[in-house]
């Protein structure tokens, strides 16, 4: 598989939020590694930039330097979880093609076992083999179609190493990390 890092600028458009909340329309850039939130998703991209350029956080669309506080969001990325799994990235083109045919911020759920995870909308499934399984070996959760795409379409641009998959619970966020390069966090959705 073909890096495309190249990429990297539109993936980070896809995390930013909307204008009600103009610092999270921004890139936060800190000692190189930039950050990039719409309080439901979150991307955290290690050595991006010279890391002797400081913290600041920078408009694309605008073009221009906020000098508002961008959250903490270290607070928010688990790092103990109860289980976690190890995504192969060819195995992410095709679930990337799957969620394609989702309407704009539908609903998944996703189960997950030692036969591997499926992700379900209706009467629709996708099953694929992940490895690597520590923990609870039993998760389900509910996430939003669009935002588990733009994560797995980071990941299969970003990188063709193995991809952990944290898990806390249902109602935590999800991580899905490659140490030293990238951490990216999903919300999980509410259905009770």
């Amino acid at each position: 598989m073909a890096l495309k890092r190249q990429n990297t600028y539109k993936h980070l458009l896809n995390f930013t939020g909307n204008p009600t909340r103009p610092i999270l329309q921004c890139f936060h850039y800190d000692s190189g590694d930039v950050v990039v939130t719409n309080s439901h998703i979150l991307l955290k991209v290690k050595n991006v930039a010279p890391d002797n350029i400081g913290e600041f956080n920078f408009n694309p669309k605008t073009l221009e330097i906020n000098k508002d506080t961008y959250p903490d969001v270290s607070r928010v990325i688990p790092t103990n979880f109860n289980s976690t799994w190890v995504l192969i990235p060819e195995n992410v083109l095709v679930v990337l093609k799957f969620l394609k045919g989702f309407p704009k911020n539908g609903v998944v759920k996703v189960k997950i076992n030692f036969d591997g995870m499926a992700i379900s909308a209706s009467d629709i499934t996708y099953s694929l083999p992940i490895s690597h399984i520590e923990g609870d070996n039993r998760v389900e959760f509910t996430c939003n179609a669009t935002y588990l795409k733009h994560i797995l379409a980071f990941v299969a641009d970003y990188t063709n190493d193995l991809v952990t998959f944290g898990f806390v619970s249902e109602i935590r966020p999800m991580v899905f990390k490659v140490d030293g390069e990238f951490t990216a966090v999903l919300t999980p959705v509410r259905t009770k």
